[in-house]
């Protein structure tokens, strides 16, 4: 057994992310933020991303058919749901890919809550038995019930992931000044420039979408680690998985910091490989 510190929790793994592939995986979205110019690597992520997403999909999806419109089971609820939320981080990565944050930012909430309620349904027959038959009477717990019941479950670590995240989406995703000051960058006389502006998709900040990579890898391991945690996939099946839809060597850092910022607010930073003050 060894600690893997992918996505921001600690839990006991016999395989795990944190031995392989992009660091992107294992990122902070805040150090991602303040140091957004690993642009080789956030490639490979996305690359490696993709693969793991196609390769939970043909999982949760096989090709048989295996419910109907009548039936009003837990495991049609959840599949459902995973579903959802696949189809959700697959299209948050391909909008970060062409730098559309916004709506990227969005799905991440729809995909944490839709994981979030899975999990809870699969891991308790309690919640199941008081939920399940308001779900499919077209009702749902609000994501704060489903949070305090987290907050109980017998892996503190896994709703601690889960409390991280949605702090995390709430600095990136909520409609509050900081939030939206991501999308706009200064132009001449300190004016705001929104980045949409013009049609030049350079004015996209670069810090917000190595953010929103980091966001989609740490959703990514904890949606796997709960799909570990409620047998969906085997441990062996996720060890498989990370090493057959990811590179085997990681894209080193060009840039490396010291995180968080000293007490002036000033994020010190020491190029490493490149020789360039900036790119």
């Amino acid at each position: 057994m060894r600690k893997c510190r992918a996505a921001r929790y600690t839990f006991e793994r016999t395989s795990g992310i944190c031995d392989m592939a992009s660091f992107v995986w294992s990122r902070d979205p805040e150090e991602a933020y303040a140091n957004p110019h690993e642009y080789e690597a956030q490639k490979q992520f996305s690359d490696g991303a993709s693969r793991v997403l196609a390769w939970l999909d043909a999982r949760i999806n096989p090709p048989e058919l295996r419910y109907t419109t009548s039936d009003s089971s837990l495991g049609k609820a959840i599949w459902m749901l995973r579903t959802d939320v696949l189809d959700g981080l697959a299209e948050t990565r391909w909008l970060i890919d062409v730098k559309r944050h916004r709506p990227a930012g969005r799905l991440f909430r729809d995909a944490l809550e839709g994981m979030d309620l899975a999990f809870a349904l699969a891991s308790d027959p309690a919640f199941a038995a008081r939920w399940l038959p308001k779900w499919y009477g077209n009702n749902a717990p609000r994501h704060g019930e489903v949070r305090k019941w987290l907050e109980g479950f017998k892996n503190p670590q896994i709703a601690e992931a889960s409390r991280r995240h949605y702090d995390q989406l709430s600095k990136f995703a909520h409609r509050t000044y900081r939030a939206l000051l991501k999308s706009y960058s200064v132009g001449a006389g300190s004016c705001m420039v929104h980045d949409r502006w013009s049609d030049d998709v350079t004015l996209v900040l670069p810090h917000t979408i190595a953010a929103y990579y980091a966001i989609l890898g740490n959703l990514i391991a904890l949606f796997v680690s709960q799909l570990v945690e409620t047998s969906a996939i085997s441990p062996a099946d996720e060890e498989l998985m990370w090493s057959s839809c990811l590179d085997p060597h990681s894209v080193p850092r060009r840039f490396a910091a010291d995180y968080p910022p000293g007490r002036d607010g000033a994020l010190k930073r020491r190029l490493l490989l490149t020789g360039r003050p900036q790119d």
